[in-house]
């Protein structure tokens, strides 16, 4: 099966792509200003569907996996929404560009296993790195079954990407992920050891090391050096951002890439970051300024 939707190649150059991009920058966060956080995203699925049929065919598979890791949220608030909450998933498809025979799928499923089940057969036609997935939701519900998903999914991408400048974004995500769940294990006195997505630049031995010793201040001096700034003590959110924010600042020097990868990358996750951020103004609106300010990502 399929997962991300088919269409004829336009052949459209990849300068022309690069130019429009550079003209819609801006309006992306004027466009979404004035929405819900729900409105915003659907407005992030409508810009990300743009971009990517504005792609020629070469471009649109080398970024493929970069659209499908987005869809992942999509999949599971689909789930979300069928299950739990009732609501009409439709306008989470409208703009989404995941496949008809997915999109129908999740349509028809009636029961979160049935659905689950549905899911990582479809990724099953990936890689056998799926199988399993149904298990993690009968041990630890939708958010394990969610959370497996998206680290099989870095896992295979990072191993399965060509591109340098996409793999290293997919193996810099594994990072980010490896190191707020060891922050989690070590905060929050958890006693099993933590499971680390394989792929990422950092040693998993090391970051097991600073598990057994349980040292926060071992994890921090890591951060740190990974973003060359002084160290500081965290909050599980605190850490997330610096690192997010990080991870923005190696994007923005990517734009030098002669391929022009970076530059369409980098357009994509600011796109993204502004609706991360829109969506914590939203909720965040009975808040003192200063707390929400520490909450938004740069």
């Amino acid at each position: 099966m399929e997962l991300l939707e088919h269409k004829e190649d336009r052949f459209y150059p990849t300068d022309y792509l690069l130019s429009r991009l550079r003209s819609r920058k801006a309006g992306f966060r004027y466009l979404i200003s004035n929405k819900s956080a729900e409105g915003a995203w659907a407005h992030l699925l409508s810009e990300y569907r743009w971009v990517y049929f504005q792609m020629n065919s070469h471009v649109r598979n080398l970024y493929s996996l970069v659209f499908l890791y987005n869809e992942i949220r999509t999949i599971t608030l689909c789930l979300r929404y069928k299950i739990y909450e009732y609501r009409d998933i439709e306008p989470l498809l409208e703009y989404s560009i995941i496949s008809k025979d997915l999109k129908k799928m999740l349509r028809e499923c009636q029961t979160l296993l049935s659905c689950v089940e549905g899911i990582e057969n479809v990724f099953l036609t990936l890689s056998s790195e799926f199988a399993g997935l149904k298990e993690s939701y009968r041990e630890h519900g939708l958010m394990g079954f969610e959370q497996g998903l998206r680290d099989n999914f870095m896992e295979y991408s990072v191993k399965g990407v060509r591109n340098p400048v996409i793999r290293v974004f997919f193996a810099n995500l594994i990072d980010i992920r490896n190191i707020t769940n060891l922050f989690k294990h070590i905060r929050w006195k958890v006693q099993d050891e933590p499971v680390f997505v394989h792929g990422g630049n950092i040693r998993e031995d090391r970051l097991m090391r600073i598990f057994r010793e349980q040292r926060v201040s071992g994890l921090e001096l890591l951060v740190s050096q990974m973003t060359k700034k002084r160290g500081e003590a965290f909050s599980a959110v605190s850490l997330e951002n610096s690192l997010l924010n990080w991870l923005t600042l190696l994007l923005e020097r990517t734009v030098k890439d002669p391929l022009n990868t970076g530059n369409i990358l980098n357009y994509l996750w600011s796109c993204y970051i502004e609706t991360v951020n829109l969506g914590i103004l939203f909720y965040g609106s009975g808040l003192d300024s200063e707390t929400v300010e520490r909450e938004l990502l740069h």
